[in-house]
């Protein structure tokens, strides 16, 4: 183990960790807020289409859901704003995860041994494959059946009007929270090893 800091000295270290991280979620922000109508339009994919699976290539195609009349509206002024900013953060957050995912590592690995700390490479490999893993399946998988099952459950009286601002929320929450959730193996192993 490396020599002992002292709290503030662990601070500065945090710190400098956190500003790294915010540094790499700002450049990947910016260039994300550039392409964020292309982002949008693959973000209402699943409103449309669902997937399809085959043993032939390509594997996976998307077919229409019959949704193509349902079209987003915005309800307030700045809305449509918000939404390409939030679109551009998550995707700037998932684009710099692996900065942020080292830099974690980096705060954490004073504390381990010798032995331990070689394996910082498999751990941002791992980690940034498992988020970017558990969002793909989000988007790809889970997304699309949701939203049709939400859509239609029930609805043959009432027509449905999605916000712009709800639907990239929903969304995103969703994407986030299944890259968070690909993530417990690493957790696991991270809890039972020490």
């Amino acid at each position: 183990m490396d020599k002992k800091l002292s709290f503030t000295e662990h601070l500065g270290e945090l710190r400098q960790r956190i500003v790294v991280s915010l540094i790499a979620v700002l450049i990947s922000f910016v260039i994300c807020f550039y392409y964020s109508e292309h982002l949008f339009r693959l973000l209402t994919m699943p409103l449309h289409s669902a997937p399809q699976f085959s043993l032939k290539m390509p594997f996976i195609t998307f077919k229409n859901t019959g949704n193509s009349a349902l079209t987003l509206v915005f309800l307030a002024p700045a809305e449509a704003l918000w939404m390409h900013l939030k679109i551009a953060l998550i995707s700037g957050l998932i684009i710099s995860s692996p900065v942020i995912f080292y830099e974690v590592w980096k705060f954490v690995s004073p504390g381990l041994f010798t032995k331990e700390k070689k394996y910082i490479v498999p751990f941002v490999i791992v980690t940034t494959s498992l988020f970017l893993i558990g969002s793909l399946f989000c988007f790809i998988i889970v997304l699309p059946y949701a939203i049709n099952f939400l859509l239609t459950y029930k609805t043959e009286t009432i027509k449905p009007m999605l916000s712009v601002g709800n639907y990239t929320d929903f969304c995103l929450k969703f994407i986030l929270a299944f890259g968070a959730i690909f993530e417990l193996p690493v957790a696991i192993v991270f809890l039972t090893s020490t």
